[in-house]
């Protein structure tokens, strides 16, 4: 759904998938957003958001969830995320810019927010 849609992200439940995971990244044949830089395609299984800078920045957001609307969304512009890899083992990363956005906003889907 994610690639078929243009999408850069998505959670789970979105796909009637109920599990705590998130897919996401972009690269440069994204059609959707072609000036966006790259962000590498990750799988966060229970992902856990640990850290979240002070300072924010303002983008509009889409979702697949709700084709053709957009939110002027605040979000920290960086975060530390922990969580599992497809495999099952621990992972932990410190995300920024775009890839933190999209992380957080998939992040909200597995906790009802839309």
């Amino acid at each position: 759904a994610m690639s078929k849609y243009g999408g850069i992200g998505i959670a789970a439940p979105q796909v009637g998938w109920w599990a705590r995971a998130i897919w996401f990244g972009i690269d440069e044949s994204n059609t959707r957003y072609p000036s966006a830089p790259p962000v590498p395609l990750q799988l966060w299984i229970n992902p856990e958001i640990t850290w979240a800078s002070a300072e924010t920045n303002w983008l509009w957001e889409g979702c697949l969830s709700v084709p053709g609307l957009r939110g002027w969304v605040e979000r920290p512009s960086a975060i530390e995320v922990r969580g599992l890899d497809g495999e099952g083992r621990p992972k932990e990363a410190r995300l920024e810019g775009l890839a933190a956005r999209i992380a957080q906003h998939e992040a909200d889907h597995l906790d009802g927010i839309l």
